[in-house]
């Protein structure tokens, strides 16, 4: 499964990717063995898209060899480098940083 089929696949489901206490992904959703064992063999797809998630990027795929690319979420589409196709945001997959540990929620349930 390459990384534009599993990104396809996991916003079938619905699936939400967060971030734990470390920074780590964590999958949420109804997921199969299979799917398990892939985003394990593609964990930078879901570190990055945290990543990008925090700073205003998203995953885009290219229409034709499905390559993925990190781009910013003003872009509509852009042509690739190399290659006929064009790259074009990827389906409803949410990435969902952590919230910053010096954020006002996390401080309200500190002090009760």
């Amino acid at each position: 499964m390459t990384p534009a089929d599993l990104l396809a696949e996991l916003s079938r489901l619905a699936v939400v990717v967060e971030a734990d206490d470390d920074g780590r992904p964590l999958l949420d959703g109804m997921l199969t063995d299979e799917l398990v064992d892939t985003a394990r063999s593609l964990r930078w797809l879901f570190t990055w898209g945290l990543r990008g998630a925090q700073s205003g990027h998203s995953w885009f795929i290219c229409d034709t060899c499905s390559e993925v690319q990190l781009l910013s979420h003003e872009r509509a589409c852009g042509m690739k480098p190399g290659c006929k196709g064009r790259m074009r945001r990827s389906s409803t997959l949410v990435f969902a940083p952590a919230e910053p540990s010096g954020s006002v929620s996390s401080q309200k349930g500190e002090r009760g």
